[in-house]
């Protein structure tokens, strides 16, 4: 094409005409491989999980799993790697309710035994495949924790201590066959479980996570300063626990820590820690009718958080209470 260009003008136009031509096929041909790499790639994306948020969030979230991962793989002998991918599928990357208001990050269901870190159940709705390719829907009781540390190291006890996994310990030097074990001895009832997992474990090299220690997880700037006033990763609100996601009501914004939350509201930022957070975490309806916070703080031994539609407040420790404007 380039050569036709410098023939004389005449010729311009049907020039002109050709590579217009050629080009219209181009972005034809484009288009089609386009749509049909976005369907692959959204396939295995639905297929791995329904509710990733963007490249950036992952990245956090990742980090942020990561050493409570590495912990409970030194106490029991889980990959790392096993974790953290069942962490994400079944949290859909620290954003399910079980996850957020109930610490559970593994779908551990209540059963016969109750663990000693689990610190009581809650009813959700669930998805079982009794049969293949028709999952059921229905009400389960899972159990919940206080923090995501107890959810981490209560899913490695439980795969060690349960027999009916003993056969994934025969290959803790190979996660993919640990995860086929697991899936295999009744974890999950959905048949492509084990391949959801081995997918985010290959396509976000968690097994990097198996060999070495990771690094912490900084905090955006707009919830930082309220970070560190609360005694950041020593204090109350201990370790984030992902990125930023939408709040609990309408025009919030929040980071889920592992004893606690921050709510953005506005230019403000809000802790909620201790009683308070227990409180508000457990029960949806305390949240819609609270709406936004617009003030927390102390007087004297009493704990509160103040809300558009009421007041949470807790003296000594204590169990908070709620009521309403």
């Amino acid at each position: 094409m380039a050569r036709r260009a410098l023939r004389p003008r005449n010729r311009a136009n049907g020039c002109v005409g050709i590579a217009l031509a050629i080009t219209g096929i181009a972005v034809v041909v484009i288009i089609v491989a386009a749509v049909a790499i976005g369907t692959v790639v959204w396939n295995r994306s639905v297929e791995a999980s329904l509710q990733r948020p963007e490249v950036d969030d992952k990245t956090v979230f990742i980090t942020a799993i990561a050493p409570l991962a590495r912990e409970s793989m030194e106490a029991t002998g889980v990959p790392a790697s096993v974790i953290m991918g069942q962490a994400i599928l079944e949290s859909g990357w620290g954003t399910s309710a079980l996850s957020n208001w109930s610490g559970n990050y593994f779908g551990i269901k209540c059963g016969s035994t109750t663990s000693p870190r689990q610190n009581g159940c809650v009813s959700k709705e669930t998805q079982e495949f009794y049969e293949p390719d028709k999952p059921t829907t229905e009400v389960a009781e899972f159990r919940s924790y206080a923090t995501a540390r107890d959810s981490f190291l209560d899913h490695g006890e439980f795969l060690r201590e349960t027999p009916r996994y003993a056969g994934a310990f025969d290959h803790t030097d190979d996660p993919e066959e640990f995860i086929t074990e697991v899936r295999e001895a009744g974890y999950a009832t959905d048949p492509k479980y084990s391949e959801m997992v081995i997918s985010l474990m290959r396509d976000y090299d968690l097994f990097r996570y198996d060999k070495g220690a990771p690094n912490g997880t900084p905090v955006p700037e707009r919830f930082a300063a309220a970070y560190r006033e609360t005694g950041g990763l020593t204090g109350p609100l201990g370790a984030p626990l992902g990125a930023v996601q939408d709040g609990p009501v309408d025009q919030t914004a929040m980071i889920i820590f592992d004893r606690g939350v921050i709510i953005g509201s506005g230019k403000e930022t809000y802790p909620l820690t201790g009683p308070l957070w227990e409180r508000y975490r457990r029960d949806a309806e305390v949240r819609e009718r609270l709406r936004a916070p617009i003030e927390v703080g102390t007087d004297g031994d009493e704990q509160f958080a103040e809300f558009e539609g009421g007041r949470l407040a807790s003296v000594a420790g204590g169990e908070a209470e709620v009521s309403y404007r």
